[in-house]
């Protein structure tokens, strides 16, 4: 029987690398340009960004969980005006990265260069 198991896993690694699509796993996700625009915080986590701190200086021994408990209870009963001066920079801030997204699309094309292009590889063929 361990016999059989052993050959099967070397079986299972070499059809594991010579597949040639993703099988998933740590590293497979599409990897992010770092020089891409970073989309903005939301209303509520500048909120709670803005008052973490306080919070867990008046309870130093909450736990990050129970902090932010605290904050979501905060934030839901947080006055309307409150609240507004949050969305409304939320809102600014969102123009203002679409603005940056639309002049970082042009300028890279909106995806990472990589090597050829499908269009110059098509002419290639072509040839």
């Amino acid at each position: 029987y361990d016999e059989l198991a052993r050959a099967d896993k070397v079986r299972y690694e070499r059809e594991k690398a010579a597949y040639p699509g993703s099988i998933g796993g740590p590293g497979s996700r599409k990897q992010r340009d770092p020089n891409a625009p970073k989309r903005p915080m939301s209303a509520y986590l500048s909120f709670a960004n803005s008052r973490r701190g306080t919070i867990k200086a008046q309870n130093p021994d909450c736990s990050n969980g129970e902090i932010s408990k605290i904050l979501s209870t905060m934030w839901k009963e947080a006055d309307v005006d409150v609240k507004q001066k949050f969305r409304d920079t939320e809102s600014a801030l969102w123009a203002n990265y679409k603005v940056k997204m639309v002049k970082w699309k042009k300028a890279n094309d909106g995806r990472k260069k990589r090597g050829a292009t499908n269009a110059s590889k098509a002419a290639a063929a072509a040839k």
